[in-house]
């Protein structure tokens, strides 16, 4: 028999068991199953999963809890030393507020700077919108990685 055929029809085979184990929507992994369901009315899902991925849910939980805070995005409007630095700071702590009072503002002392940021931003979109808008008031303003205050749910 010619090797192009055999190739054929393993490839064929190998599809074919392939769209049988999709048929079934059943996947299998060493520790788990994960077994989906779906009714006609709605889309409802029962998932049968390894209890550890619970495990490091409720970790990545307590872990948040503990640092008060979650990776997320600031933009800096001032960094600065000196002697003046501190009430320069307030100031443009005050000028910020005047211009975007609904954004929250930070100062922070990391010696020997004053550095004041505005927002808790989850993405770096989120950030590059209000960034435009401050541009205008603080041209030196930029966007930095920091940890963030977790967000207000809506209730």
């Amino acid at each position: 028999m010619n090797t192009r055929k055999v190739f054929i029809i393993v490839l064929f085979l190998a599809f074919h068991f392939l769209v049988k184990a999709q048929e079934n929507n059943v996947f299998q992994n060493n520790d788990s199953i994960i077994n989906y369901n779906y009714s006609k009315s709605d889309s409802a899902k029962n998932i049968i999963q390894d209890k550890r991925i619970d495990e490091l849910v409720q970790r990545h939980i307590q872990y948040n809890k503990y640092n008060n805070g979650i990776l997320g995005y600031r933009i800096r409007i001032y960094s600065n030393l000196g002697k003046k630095a501190r009430s320069e700071s307030d100031n443009a702590r005050a000028r910020f507020y005047g211009y975007f009072p609904e954004i929250p503002i930070y100062r922070k002392y990391e010696s020997p700077y004053f550095k004041v940021y505005v927002g808790n931003f989850r993405t770096m979109n989120d950030a590059l919108n209000i960034l435009k808008r401050v541009k205008h008031y603080f041209p030196e303003a930029f966007i930095i990685h920091d940890k963030i205050n977790f967000p207000k749910l809506d209730e």
